[in-house]
């Protein structure tokens, strides 16, 4: 694949630049639809006349649909969206990225995803597809123990997992952490619950908060029932986890 490129973009380098702006536009509209021309051109850096020429080009490929609320993609141009996404990741070298942090971190597996997350909100659902495919990958048979945190990038991502159970694997989701204080929704004992939910799979929950005395969390954890799950993250073969804002707080222990 990538030696054919690289020819391809030694005979017909404008070839790959029209091919890599139209992905670009048809992979913001599948995130943002129904979108309008003004803020799709806002957001991936196009001027109005250059993208109306595209949008014109793509409609008449069947690709998209412009009506009074905005543009969407047809089915015909879903489908384009998501083929091209792995030869799209090679001609922005994001498997040389991949390899490089594989080397440096001294891990098995790095996988990429295209965007900026922070404008793109639809960029964190990819993740959900992606997490999936990665524990269909990596996760052996039998009896998993899959240890979650909480947030709301793993909320979104819970929301995105889809089915993981089979005859020979059975997955259960603990949290791996205690309440933080945030809404419940995106606390790891609701991320967890989803989790199964989402891939068929089983949890449990862990009722112990962590903003509170020292002395009420020693009791807290002698509890059986917190025993056994906290047995369980223990035993976790695999843990789910993003790494955004931490909330400090200082707690009173007097």
């Amino acid at each position: 694949m990538q030696l054919d490129l690289s020819v391809l973009e030694t005979v017909a380098p404008d070839v790959l630049d029209v091919l890599q702006q139209r992905f670009l536009i048809l992979r913001n509209i599948y995130w943002m639809q129904p979108v309008g021309r003004r803020l799709l051109a806002e957001k991936i850096g196009l001027t109005e006349r250059v993208l109306r020429s595209q949008i014109d080009i793509l409609r008449d490929l069947q690709l998209l649909r412009i009506s009074k609320s905005g543009m969407v993609l047809t089915k015909v141009g879903v489908n384009s969206v998501q083929n091209l996404e792995k030869m799209m990741d090679v001609l922005q070298g994001f498997h040389l990225m991949e390899n490089k942090l594989k080397s440096y971190f001294g891990i098995r597996k790095v996988t990429i995803v295209a965007g900026d997350s922070d404008v793109q909100k639809k960029i964190i659902e990819e993740f959900g597809s992606v997490v999936t495919q990665i524990l269909n990958d990596l996760l052996p048979d039998g009896e998993n123990i899959i240890a979650t945190m909480g947030g709301t990038t793993m909320s979104v991502v819970a929301s995105n997992l889809s089915k993981l159970e089979t005859k020979m694997r059975h997955n259960t989701f603990v949290p791996a952490r205690g309440g933080i204080g945030e809404a419940i929704s995106v606390q790891a004992n609701s991320v967890s619950e989803k989790m199964a939910q989402h891939t068929g799979g089983k949890y449990r929950t862990l009722y112990v908060p962590e903003h509170v005395r020292q002395k009420t969390y020693e009791l807290l954890i002698e509890e059986p029932a917190i025993q056994e799950v906290l047995q369980l993250v223990r035993q976790a073969n695999c843990v789910i986890h993003s790494i955004g804002l931490a909330l400090h707080r200082q707690i009173d222990e007097k």
